[in-house]
């Protein structure tokens, strides 16, 4: 067996390779965006924090996924809804004609001087009246809801009485 001489090893001037990002890890790490001006940082929306991939490349994200930051993030990304699900959307005209016809009871009620207890009911059966309409199954007017409308809505169209 032959000794290695000191010429034969590598010379410790040789720089390693640098990684760079790469836009196809997006597809399997959704939370994963490049940084704008620097192809050796990568951005995790989660965390809102930017890390180095220079040195391991897809192992420095694959590492940051495995923190405690990112793991509670992704966490709480799952179990929390998006707020799309509690905004309706743009030109939704069946909610329009609901909140129409929410208004129209509740005013009906209130024309009629009956109690919140009856339009609430009144609401509840229309479904089954009108079990084709679309609008009388999405109808919900409960008591608390009525009052909201008279108080919050129909009140600041009403005239006040001359005694």
């Amino acid at each position: 067996m032959e000794k290695e001489t000191e010429s034969e090893a590598p010379p410790s001037s040789i720089k390693k390779k640098r990684c760079g990002y790469n836009k196809n890890w997006e597809n399997e790490y959704l939370w994963l965006k490049g940084v704008e001006g620097d192809t050796e940082r990568a951005f995790c929306d989660l965390c809102k924090t930017s890390f180095s991939i220079g040195h391991g490349g897809e192992y420095d994200v694959k590492r940051h996924r495995l923190t405690e930051t990112n793991k509670k993030r992704v966490q709480q990304k799952e179990t929390s809804k998006s707020m799309d699900a509690f905004l309706r959307p743009k030109n939704d005209f069946l909610a329009d004609k609901v909140t129409a016809a929410e208004v129209t009871s509740v005013y009906h009620t209130v024309q009629h001087a009956t109690s919140y207890r009856a339009g609430d009911c009144g609401t509840k059966l229309a479904p089954t009246i009108y079990p084709d309409s679309d609008i009388a199954k999405r109808m919900a007017c409960g008591r608390t809801k009525a009052e909201a409308i008279v108080t919050d809505v129909l009140a600041s169209f009403s005239e006040p009485l001359e005694l």
